[in-house]
């Protein structure tokens, strides 16, 4: 009797050590379970911000060549208006020095016509005298 039952709470003790020894494996294994979930989870959030950085990256350089592109746009638009003035310039300085070249011809053809007419006036004195 002696020998079952120190053959039973053998088998006991044994049984218990195997449900024991079965339940820290099962514990290892969840615990690892968890581990590889938060590594992969961890993996996935840097993936995201990095493809976040990526995103954002890009719009900024986008952002600066279109900036860019206006500027270089409104560079040209001002060039063209500064063009155009200059050459607004030039017409007006043309056109008050052709004004001033016939003022001088009129001038010119009034002060001939007025020698003329005193000379004809004066030779009429003449033949007068005459």
């Amino acid at each position: 009797e002696e020998q079952a039952r120190q053959a039973r709470e053998a088998e006991e003790v044994r049984k218990q050590e195997e449900a024991r020894r079965k339940l820290e494996a099962e514990e290892d294994a969840r615990k690892q379970d968890v581990a590889r979930k938060q590594r992969e989870a961890e993996v996935e959030e840097r993936k995201q911000r990095e493809a976040e950085e990526a995103a954002r990256k890009q719009e900024e350089t986008r952002q600066a060549r279109e900036a860019e592109e206006a500027a270089r746009r409104q560079r040209e638009v001002e060039e063209e208006v500064r063009k155009k003035q200059v050459a607004a310039e030039q017409e007006a300085r043309k056109q008050e020095e052709e004004e001033q070249a016939r003022q001088a011809r009129e001038a010119e053809e009034v002060r001939k016509q007025e020698e003329a007419r005193r000379k004809l006036e004066a030779e009429e004195e003449a033949r007068k005298e005459d």
